[in-house]
């Protein structure tokens, strides 16, 4: 996607689309999205169930349930049940999401509950251990390390 393309659908198309109205949702279609969260080292991976009727859908984040940006996350629809959020992730700050709905008319018909996740490096499984190699294996023999 070119910059022009991208700033197209950032300022101008996404916008208009945020205009049409919101109908209401309540609060069973929040329950059903069942957003969930996980901060790692560096970026914030959110998923959540599919809802019916749904051909794509919008990801919005904020820094408290109260400042959530207006816009979407991305300048593009997520078709996908999923987002990796790594931009301009900070460790230790708390972020707040909520997913909508978008049906095929272009209009969010639902909307989940606001969560809040947190990305932390100490989270992150430790590598487990790489087995300790005592020799080195060449066609016509295998050969010791050294000191051994």
């Amino acid at each position: 996607m070119n910059k022009m393309t991208s700033f197209f659908l950032r300022w101008l198309l996404v916008p208009l689309l945020l205009l049409q109205p919101f109908n209401h949702v309540n609060s069973s279609s929040q329950c059903a999205f069942n957003l969930e969260g996980r901060g790692q080292c560096g970026f914030i991976t959110l998923s959540w169930n599919p809802i019916p009727g749904a051909e794509f859908y919008w990801v919005y984040r904020g820094l408290s349930k109260e400042t959530i940006h207006p816009m979407p996350l991305t300048d593009f629809p997520i078709e996908a049940t999923s987002y990796v959020d790594e931009n301009d992730i900070i460790l230790e700050q708390e972020y707040f999401y909520y997913v909508s709905a978008v049906n095929a008319d272009k209009k969010e018909f639902a909307r989940s509950l606001i969560i809040s996740v947190t990305p932390d490096c100490d989270r992150v499984s430790p590598v487990p251990p790489l087995p300790l190699q005592t020799g080195l294996e060449i066609p016509g023999g295998q050969y010791p390390l050294l000191g051994q």
